[in-house]
């Protein structure tokens, strides 16, 4: 078995923002800035053909686990989480009265994005007498003190849906980046548009060297 071919300096900045989200055509973009968006969803995928490169980002990933120590399974389990988020958890069984934080399951607290605390209004009672009991002798003794009633108001904010959707949708393969040209093509006869591919393809610059 031949020695792998090495990357070059563009390659290996490819491979680096690969790692982030594995999008190809932006990675590409970020290797190669002064390519087209068509071009590199092209030579993405060119690169990500060529077996020095994939063996590059199979190596890179797993050294990437091992200084993270987040496996695949766990960024999975936490985009499922964001997906399936449920506000009933942040209430007691009537459905009204929030519970206390410390009592929110910790499925529903890891997609809390925000949380905010704030009193709407504080409403003067004026004075009123207690009867309080002595915690040391147990006897009675009356204090009088000024009542003021406070209404607080919480705001939850989950993070969004559709950021866990977009990730298990594209982790199960129901999920494909299609380009406005070819969401264009789509309405096209298939002859039509078979030959407008071929005309486009003839008119892509050639990316000799950036490959």
């Amino acid at each position: 078995m031949g020695k792998a071919k090495s990357l070059t300096p563009s390659q290996q900045i490819f491979v680096s923002e690969y790692l982030v989200d594995r999008n190809g055509t932006r990675a590409y973009k970020k290797a190669f800035p002064q390519c087209k968006y068509g071009t590199c969803r092209v030579e993405a995928a060119k690169l990500l053909a060529k077996p020095n490169i994939r063996e590059e980002i199979r190596a890179a990933s797993k050294a990437q686990q091992k200084r993270t120590q987040i496996r695949a399974d766990d960024a999975l389990r936490e985009a499922a989480r964001i997906a399936f988020a449920d506000p009933y958890y942040l209430f007691e069984a009537d459905g009204f009265t929030l519970r206390p934080m410390h009592e929110i399951p910790i499925e529903t607290r890891r997609v809390i994005a925000k949380l905010k605390s704030r009193v709407e209004r504080e409403v003067p009672l004026g004075e009123r007498q207690l009867n309080l009991t002595c915690p040391h002798c147990k006897g009675e003794f009356c204090h009088t003190v000024d009542m003021v009633t406070r209404h607080e108001t919480f705001e939850f904010r989950f993070v969004p849906k559709g950021i866990g959707l977009d990730k298990l949708f594209k982790y199960l393969g129901l999920y494909q980046e299609i380009s406005p040209i070819e969401s264009l093509l789509a309405s096209f006869p298939k002859p039509l548009a078979d030959q407008v591919r071929a005309e486009m393809a003839e008119m892509v610059p050639p990316t000799t060297g950036q490959s």
